[in-house]
């Protein structure tokens, strides 16, 4: 749902919730109505896997999820934060060539790590015949000052083949910055292009600081009781009641 009433900031794919043609039992004598609203667009995202399933009764849900978050119309919300979410494309959707899961990946970095390298698995699964090459390139939208994403620049999978890909985070030693840095790996081949998101996330310092380092005590008042806890320095409040 993009429009009425939407909030969220990152949707996985949206379609058309205003002014949506719809059936309106005994409104006005007339048969249909115009209606806005997420139940509206949830039913087109049904619909879709409904016919991809059809198309394609051998694959899995994954590959259905698949071919449609991969397959998007990207559409520019705020161009001065390249911010960009995806419209559902149902005709690319059914005759996408590659299942590529997962749909998105999440680093996390402390921000006064030094040194750090994380990887995760990035699958591939062949949906069609033939042999196919397929070109994988890292696009940040907001560039960290010290991390870099490296990923092998090319796939090559035959009918039924499924390989996995490294993709791989380096931190060097300089301090990154907290906040949320986004990008993206953009995969295109045989006159397709997927889009896989990915963020890293950049938080404050873990407080080492345990249970152990803590004092509890607890003082009767008559019928009252009041309970103390007394934090170590710099520890993070927790709690408030």
């Amino acid at each position: 749902d993009f429009g009425y009433g939407h909030k969220s900031n990152n949707p996985d794919i949206v379609t058309p919730s205003n002014q949506i043609s719809s059936m309106a039992e005994n409104r006005n004598n007339h048969p249909y109505a115009l209606w806005s609203g997420k139940s509206m667009s949830a039913a087109q995202v049904t619909g879709a896997i409904a016919l991809l399933r059809e198309a394609h009764p051998d694959w899995e849900n994954k590959d259905l999820i698949s071919s449609i978050t991969q397959t998007y119309q990207p559409i520019v919300i705020k161009p001065t934060h390249n911010d960009e979410i995806g419209s559902l494309r149902l005709n690319e959707a059914i005759h996408a060539s590659v299942s590529i899961h997962p749909n998105e990946l999440i680093f996390k970095l402390d921000s006064q790590a030094k040194k750090e390298k994380i990887t995760y698995p990035l699958s591939f699964k062949s949906l069609i015949e033939g042999k196919k090459t397929y070109n994988i390139d890292v696009q940040w939208i907001d560039k960290p000052k010290a991390a870099t994403v490296h990923v092998p620049e090319t796939i090559t999978l035959s009918k039924g083949d499924s390989k996995i890909v490294d993709v791989t985070l380096h931190k060097g030693d300089e301090q990154e910055k907290e906040g949320n840095y986004r990008g993206k790996l953009m995969i295109r081949g045989d006159g397709m292009f997927n889009s896989i998101p990915f963020i890293l996330q950049v938080s404050p310092p873990k407080n080492t600081k345990t249970l152990e380092d803590m004092s509890f005590n607890v003082e009767s008042k008559g019928n009252q009781y009041q309970f103390v806890v007394d934090l170590p320095i710099k520890a993070n409040f927790l709690y408030s009641f």
